[in-house]
Formats: C-alpha cells, sequence, structure tokens
C-alpha cells in the first residue's frame, strides 16, 4: 500500500516519499483517483535518470492517454520484480533499463502516451 500523509494547512498528499514525489511531481497529477503522476515520455525518461542518481528501482508502470479531457488506462504495463538476493544497485540499473526500454519503445497513437511509474520505495536486501 501506497504511503500517504495529507497536511491540513497545504493539501500536500504525499504519495511515495517526499524525494521520490519531487521526481515523479514533474507530470500531472492523478489526485484524487490515483496517488501518482502521468508523465509524458520526455518526462517519464527524466525521471527514471533521476531515480537511478538516487539508487532508487523501479517496479514497473501503466500507460495513460488523454482523451476527450481526462486520462484513460489502455491496460499495457511492464514490471520488474526484485530477484531473490539481489543487490540493490544491481536491481535499480536492471529496472529502470527496462522501464527506459519500454518507455522509448512505446508507439504513438493517435493521442500521445502517458507512464505512470511505481517506484520500490524501500532498497532491495
Amino acid at each position: 500500500m501506497m504511503r500517504q500523509r495529507l497536511l491540513r494547512d497545504s493539501k500536500m498528499i504525499i504519495a511515495w516519499s517526499a524525494e521520490i514525489d519531487a521526481i515523479l511531481s514533474i507530470g500531472r497529477p492523478l489526485f484524487p483517483e490515483h496517488r501518482n503522476w502521468a508523465l509524458s515520455r520526455p518526462e517519464a525518461l527524466s525521471a527514471l535518470a533521476e531515480l537511478r542518481k538516487r539508487g532508487i528501482g523501479v517496479l514497473g508502470g501503466d500507460l495513460l492517454v488523454f482523451q476527450s479531457g481526462r486520462f484513460e488506462h489502455t491496460y499495457d504495463n511492464w514490471h520488474c520484480d526484485p530477484v531473490e538476493h539481489e543487490r540493490n544497485d544491481v536491481f535499480v540499473n536492471r529496472s529502470i533499463n527496462a522501464a527506459i526500454g519500454y518507455v522509448e519503445a512505446y508507439p504513438e497513437g493517435e493521442s500521445p502516451p502517458f507512464f505512470v511509474i511505481v517506484p520500490l520505495r524501500t532498497p532491495c536486501a
């Protein structure tokens, strides 16, 4: 379950962690339905580079398109699970490489794709 915190004064919702949210929030918020952001292809690639720098792996992500004034699920997605006894740095590189490959290869359609990234909040053992 995602970590969430509502601060009454600022109405700020922490979806993952302050560090991860600062990276992903370059996208468009999906609140209140989902505690995450939809990122354009360039935003997703930028966020993935920053997650790698900070040693944060990615479990996968979902694809959305913006149609009729709202985001719609395409039901396309990718995932990358940690392997038992895998070092965090190895998982970070493997998962980020998989995510970048997916984001770069995803075809353009009538509506441009938006990517919802699901980070790993706690490092691998």
